[in-house]
């Protein structure tokens, strides 16, 4: 049963964050509760660097973002290339295209990541994340970086793309280069991380907004099958003790449920 809704959005020229975004989609769709959409944004019309365009590059069945449906989501994956330290102008477009959602606030305490690919190390990812930042900050998104919660990102033994900001790839200046096993991991582990923390956010407001009493609360985790969580009792004490306990967040991030639970181990599928 679908909890919440992650909506991956992307734009892509040469395929590279398209390649990202199913790495995302991999590791999100192994959380149990969390539908997992992809959406692709529309270049603005520059030709690839090749005249021939491989697969990856090929939007496929992936459909177009309409800014209306951003609504829809309960929280976002973006991911896209980057020019001279900032987003491409077609991934501003969309943004460029809501203001009606603005004004009634309609993406309002939404969660949001990013991932990205740049042509080398000094290409501004930091920059153009800190850019988009200001668009999240006026629709009232709350932004999710990945920080440092896998230990890929800690070696120095191999180049990568990927920062405290989110996955990356290298593409190098004439994009000869795809991403990455370790950039791909590492992509897989943020689309688990974020869609883990979603629907943790997710049970929390339905909670403490009424929408879900404990025995439902209750009931909707196992029926999402999350490891420690039980089917509510009749016993109303018992079932108070589990459900605070589902909210419960120990420091290394593990949901506690009855004293043993553990969230959903990540476990990498490329």
């Amino acid at each position: 049963m679908a909890v919440c809704e992650l909506f991956i959005v992307y734009c892509t020229l040469h395929g590279h964050v398209r390649t990202l975004a199913e790495a995302q989609k991999r590791g999100a769709s192994a959380v149990p509760g969390v539908h997992v959409s992809l959406y692709r944004v529309p270049n603005d019309g520059r030709p690839a660097c090749s005249s021939s365009r491989s697969s990856a590059q090929q939007p496929g069945n992936i459909p177009e973002i309409e800014p209306h449906q951003l609504a829809e989501a309960d929280g976002f994956l973006f991911g896209f290339p980057l020019y001279f330290g900032n987003v491409p102008a077609s991934f501003q477009a969309l943004w460029d295209h809501t203001t009606a959602l603005w004004t009634k606030g309609a993406l309002t305490g939404k969660l949001a990541g990013t991932f990205f690919s740049a042509s080398g190390f000094n290409s501004g990812q930091e920059t153009a994340v800190l850019s988009f930042m200001t668009t999240l900050a006026n629709h009232g998104i709350i932004y999710m970086p990945l920080g440092s919660a896998s230990h890929l990102l800690l070696g120095s033994e191999e180049p990568h793309g990927c920062s405290a900001f989110g996955a990356g790839t290298l593409a190098g200046h004439t994009n000869e280069r795809t991403p990455s096993q370790l950039e791909l991991l590492v992509a897989e582990f943020q689309g688990h991380l974020f869609a883990q923390t979603l629907l943790d956010l997710t049970m929390a407001r339905r909670q403490s907004s009424g929408m879900l009493s404990a025995v439902e609360l209750t009931k909707m985790y196992a029926s999402c099958k999350l490891p420690g969580v039980a089917i509510a009792t009749t016993n109303t004490a018992a079932v108070a003790a589990t459900s605070a306990a589902v909210m419960a967040m120990e420091r290394d991030q593990a949901l506690v449920c009855g004293g043993g639970g553990a969230r959903v181990p990540f476990v990498p599928a490329c």
